[in-house]
Parts: structure tokens; sequence; C-alpha cells
């Protein structure tokens, strides 16, 4: 991975702060499960992140949780 590390958490998932988990727009169901899509672009704003719509083309790291 480059260098880079990924971390799971399999606790209690609080998405985009103190936001609950069926209002947010990045929650998708896979079956019976939920999880949480979140789409980054560093070099195009540090602290952005997407849950639909990329905004560019470029590195993006996919996060699923």
């Amino acid at each position: 991975m480059n260098g880079r590390a990924a971390a799971l958490h399999t606790g209690a998932v609080f998405a985009h702060g103190a936001e609950a988990l069926e209002d947010d727009s990045c929650m998708r169901r896979v079956g019976e499960n939920m999880i949480h899509l979140s789409v980054y672009q560093p070099q195009n704003d540090i602290a952005g992140h997407y849950c639909t719509d990329i905004p560019a083309v470029g590195n993006t790291v996919l996060v699923v949780t």
C-alpha cells in the first residue's frame, strides 16, 4: 500500500459527527448489512469527503466501514 496503513473499526459508527446512521447519505444497505462509503481527494480538497459525486479525476481514496 505504498507506505500507507488502513484500519478497520467494528464498533459503533458515527459518520460525519453525531449524525444518525439512517440520516447519513453515505450509508448503503448491502443485504441485511449497512456500510458507510466515503471518497477523499486530498490533492483537490484536504478536508472534503464525498458520498456520491466525485468532483475531479485524480488520486482517490475510497473508505468503506
